[in-house]
């Protein structure tokens, strides 16, 4: 008997994060930036809009003006992509762009959590 170690969201629901979880094109992007609501947070601003899947896709927009160093901006993207990983089944349905707007002096995995669950329920309120 072999058991599946692939992880698993809160939902039950597999929580990997497969190249469909991505937004890989700049007109998918261009979708969510043009059309898609803005909820402003400390440090990012979240857009989303519906994309009649049944699946969560995010795109990162993490500007070399505000973080400098590579090693920064790439460990801020997988902080990012943690958290959303572990929360992707609150956003089924919807493309989601974090855009970080300002330089991050500290970004960790519990403080993100907190963002992405406000975040969560501002978007399920308005629908």
């Amino acid at each position: 008997m072999t058991v599946s170690r692939r992880p698993v969201s809160g939902a039950g629901l597999p929580a990997g994060f497969s190249s469909r979880n991505r937004l890989k094109d700049k007109a998918a992007f261009q979708a969510v930036f043009s059309c898609g609501r803005r909820i402003p947070a400390a440090q990012f601003v979240f857009l989303c809009r519906p994309n009649g899947q049944d699946v969560a896709r995010l795109g990162l927009a993490v500007p070399k003006r505000h973080i400098k160093h590579a090693v920064k901006r790439n460990r801020i993207k997988r902080v990012l992509r943690e958290g959303f990983r572990l929360k992707q089944a609150g956003f089924r349905g919807l493309d989601l762009v974090i855009l970080v707007r300002r330089p991050l002096t500290n970004i960790n995995k519990n403080s993100f959590d907190r963002l992405l669950e406000d975040c969560r329920r501002k978007i399920r309120c308005a629908h």
